[in-house]
């Protein structure tokens, strides 16, 4: 289990920096939208 837990950090950590990025990119586009108007 131990092992397991060693693993299963890092890919709790690649999923936040992911929906960071996505929530990131959204913030872009929405004021790419508010600039062109």
């Amino acid at each position: 289990m131990v092992v397991l837990s060693k693993l299963i950090q890092p890919l709790r950590r690649i999923i936040f920096y992911k929906v960071l990025w996505q929530f990131y990119q959204n913030i872009i586009e929405e004021n790419n939208k508010i600039k062109k108007i």
